[in-house]
């Protein structure tokens, strides 16, 4: 991608709208005016259901998506993957900048991409985890993030996303 837009000098744009969430900007606000300390993890997660039966023969999004010819060498860490990078990011304001993964393909389906990742990664000095998943029976859409300060946590989940949870340590949520 970054080599066409060179080429082209054509934008190319993410939608990442779990960004525009009124609690992900409140957790934003918070952790930008210090209300839970200097951030010591970031946890992020999304686990879906998408893929938990072979739906490539019968749904045609699912059918390119999964074909690495046409959509490229990865499934569930550029699809999914990238919405759990994106809103640690966003959220704490902290870039991330190493990651160790174990990318897998559990065979789910019969496709030759990964639809499961698990990653230890960090922010510059603040460790943490994104783990992705498109098999996962019961989660619709379960991206979430937990930050971790010295002070107090924030966590938001998106199939709940009208609460942001604030815990101080010794005192009620």
């Amino acid at each position: 991608l970054v080599r066409r837009v060179r080429d082209t000098g054509l934008i190319f744009g993410v939608t990442y709208s779990f960004a525009s969430y009124p609690m992900v900007r409140q957790a934003r606000e918070m952790i930008a005016a210090g209300e839970i300390g200097s951030v010591r993890q970031i946890h992020t997660e999304f686990f879906a259901e998408w893929f938990t039966e072979d739906i490539i023969a019968t749904n045609k999004q699912a059918a390119w998506r999964s074909d690495p010819a046409r959509s490229g060498p990865a499934f569930c860490t550029a699809d999914i993957g990238t919405h759990a990078h994106h809103m640690g990011r966003y959220v704490s304001g902290l870039e991330m900048t190493e990651v160790r993964a174990e990318v897998l393909r559990t065979g789910v389906a019969e496709m030759e991409l990964d639809d499961t990742v698990f990653a230890m990664v960090r922010y510059g000095e603040v460790p943490g985890t994104l783990l992705a998943t498109m098999v996962a029976p019961g989660n619709p859409g379960g991206l979430r993030f937990r930050i971790i300060g010295d002070k107090a946590s924030l966590a938001w989940d998106h199939e709940n996303p009208e609460y942001l949870v604030y815990s101080r340590f010794g005192e009620p949520k």
